[in-house]
């Protein structure tokens, strides 16, 4: 039973007031079709409102078998209108962008129903109102009885006790009214409906009963047809209280921005412009970071530590301090967890390197370049490219480590072993076992020679420079079996120590340093990381802040973006909280646009940003390869798996943020005032 107790209401206009209903009272049993009628503002539609759960501002009560509608909460009302309510009004108020069985769906949607429930019921629906045929159609093409017969079947979704049409055939024909009111009339048997007309002829040809309202006050209740419902209370089962879930919020949102397709390109591309601009700092930090990373560690490994005196790095110091061979077995001495030791004697001067011994001759090498004559391959070997083979962190990628008894074995680097080899010649694997030529110098004593070595590794490394990988006693044995150099009498701006835990390097140059003050250890490759990477961090933030300029003028226009929305589906709106839907799920439904604009803007922005990261490593290796051969392959823009979904994930956090004023304005929107938006 619906029973309506003492209602009253008033709107409060500026200056005055109007009382739109005065102490209504009328009791409703199951199986009843109520005509409501009266002139044009004496109050039919507050009633509906108040019926309806629209309006909550009123006096008195509703009571629906034996629960009370004003004493209901908030969750309890959005689910009395999801469950024990349809609206079927004047204007159908369907979304006219959805097929016919989209717009029935919505109420299912709301509720939660099951994929295969929800088809199911929908067919049902469509045949009872007879728009089978009609269904995968978009209403916006449905003639006026077809759009009101599709308001009906969403308006019975949820089998709801009480249908409320508020002028169902005002918009129709004659003959269409009839129709409508025909299977209003059979939906009666099973439910209550409540009709409001301004045909009193359809009224008293359908209705069971007729209330007259004139002044906001019941003037009179006729009895008209007999009711053949089966009585039975309205109530059968307990109210489900299901919610809407995100999915169905998501998609709200996204069916609407593919309806404006161009604006919300438009909109994503805007963001995206700021995006490409963040990207890019982030890929040319990432990626520059990385190749100096690699290059610096093929050349000065992490396991490798620099000894020299401590005044070499002063400011106001302006010549070397050299250390002497007797500095280095100190500091062997001092540190005796130390793997290797190498002695670079500043005697020894690494210079031309060859398969064919005489291109190693420096002076002819210079003739050659003069005249443009063709020579054997070559590569340049400097000093500080030397290093101990078997503390090298490179990965051998052919044939061994040189034997720590053979010091003219060495390993080579693959950037050299391709600088070794004819053009038309790619085998690497080829140069293991042969013998390499290399000129050494002693420039304080001029003496030149060309010492013969015996590649028999090659490491994977592409270095940027040409690098050899040598024994302990590499330099001892070159001077005294080619310069006749004892190495007790050289000197070096100097030493340089490895370690096979390359974990305890820095733990071990601070224990190092804080023992005493003759020597200063340092690890060589951090060192020069750090340097590089504290100045590609200032490039990085400065490009990032000047980028970000960008993103914030976007936020902002997302922001316009759905709220502008959210005024173009004010009645969308009206219509979802009419079937039931909850304040949050209107708020979720426009935080969620404003998600999807900033995930295809992440999406775009780092897509982009992809795409000119190869245009500028392209750009980067060719202009290398025109001034250097065998230039390793490097990326220096680069974008990994982890900094993308970071992009993209903060574009939509932003975009979510950006949509919460307009989505907060949307889900407060008077249903009332929104459903009567056209």
């Amino acid at each position: 039973m619906l029973e309506i107790k003492n209602i009253s209401k008033t709107y409060h206009l500026k200056t005055h007031q109007v009382e739109a209903l005065k102490d209504i009272n009328l009791k409703i049993d199951n199986g009843n079709m109520i005509a409501i009628v009266g002139p044009s503002g004496c109050g039919k539609t507050s009633l509906m409102n108040i019926l309806g759960a629209l309006d909550s501002d009123y006096q008195g009560d509703i009571i629906i078998d034996g629960s009370s509608l004003k004493a209901a909460k908030h969750k309890d009302i959005d689910n009395y209108r999801k469950n024990k309510i349809g609206f079927i009004f004047q204007h159908f108020t369907l979304i006219n962008s959805l097929k016919a069985q989209e717009n029935i769906e919505l109420a299912f949607d709301i509720s939660n129903t099951d994929k295969k429930a929800k088809a199911q019921r929908t067919k049902e629906l469509l045949s009872l109102v007879e728009l089978s045929e009609h269904a995968s159609k978009k209403v916006n093409v449905l003639s006026g009885g077809q759009k009101q017969r599709v308001a009906i079947a969403r308006a019975l979704a949820n089998n709801p006790s009480i249908i409320l049409a508020d002028e169902p055939t005002g918009a129709l024909d004659h003959r269409t009214g009839q129709q409508i009111l025909k299977l209003l009339q059979k939906i009666a048997q099973d439910q209550i409906v409540i009709l409001v007309t301004h045909d009193l002829d359809l009224a008293y040809q359908y209705a069971n009963q007729i209330v007259s309202l004139e002044d906001g006050k019941i003037i009179s209740i006729e009895d008209n047809i007999p009711s053949i419902g089966n009585g039975i209370n309205l109530v059968k089962e307990e109210v489900k209280k299901t919610n809407m879930k995100f999915k169905t919020s998501f998609k709200l949102a996204y069916r609407n921005l593919l309806l404006k397709k161009g604006r919300t390109l438009g909109t994503a591309l805007g963001m995206s412009i700021g995006i490409i601009g963040i990207s890019l700092a982030l890929a040319l930090n990432y990626g520059t970071k990385k190749a100096v990373s690699d290059q610096v560690l093929s050349i000065f490994p992490a396991s490798k530590v620099f000894v020299s005196h401590p005044d070499n790095f002063k400011m106001s110091s302006n010549e070397i301090d050299y250390l002497y061979y007797r500095d280095f077995l100190k500091v062997k001495d001092l540190a005796k967890e130390a793997d290797g030791f190498y002695f670079p004697s500043i005697n020894m001067i690494s210079s031309i390197m060859s398969l064919d011994k005489e291109s190693t001759d420096y002076q002819k090498y210079l003739e050659n370049v003069r005249n443009n004559k063709k020579t054997k391959p070559i590569t340049m070997i400097m000093t500080g490219n030397i290093n101990l083979a078997y503390a090298t962190s490179s990965e051998i990628g052919y044939g061994r480590l040189p034997y720590k008894t053979k010091p003219e074995e060495i390993m080579i680097s693959l950037t050299t072993a391709k600088e070794l080899l004819d053009k038309d010649n790619d085998d690497v694997k080829s140069l293991l076992d042969k013998k390499a030529y290399l000129s050494i110098m002693d420039p304080l004593n001029k003496k030149e020679a060309t010492i013969t070595l015996k590649i028999v590794g090659i490491t994977r490394d592409s270095t940027l420079l040409s690098t050899i990988y040598v024994n302990d006693n590499y330099v001892e044995s070159m001077l005294n079996k080619y310069l006749e150099m004892n190495i007790k009498d050289t000197k070096s701006d100097g030493f340089i120590m490895f370690y096979n835990d390359t974990k305890k390097v820095d733990s071990y140059v601070a224990s190092l340093n804080k023992q005493q003050n003759d020597y200063l250890f340092q690890g060589a490759a951090q060192t020069i990381i750090s340097m590089v990477n504290s100045i590609l961090d200032i490039l990085r933030n400065g490009l990032i802040a000047f980028s970000s300029v960008s993103v914030v003028v976007a936020i902002l226009m997302i922001a316009i973006v759905v709220y502008i929305s959210v005024l173009e589906r004010k009645q969308e709106i009206g219509i979802l909280r009419s079937i039931g839907a909850r304040t949050k799920d209107i708020r979720n439904i426009f935080l969620n646009e404003a998600l999807c604009i900033g995930l295809l803007s992440g999406c775009l922005g780092v897509g982009i940003s992809i795409g000119l990261c190869e245009v500028i490593n392209k750009l980067i290796m060719k202009a290398l390869q025109s001034s250097m051969t065998n230039v390793p392959h490097l990326k220096i823009a680069y974008l990994d798996v982890s900094t993308i979904v970071v992009i993209v994930i903060s574009c939509g956090l932003l975009s979510v943020v950006a949509g919460i004023i307009p989505s907060i304005q949307a889900a407060r929107m008077d249903p009332i005032d929104a459903i009567r938006k056209k």
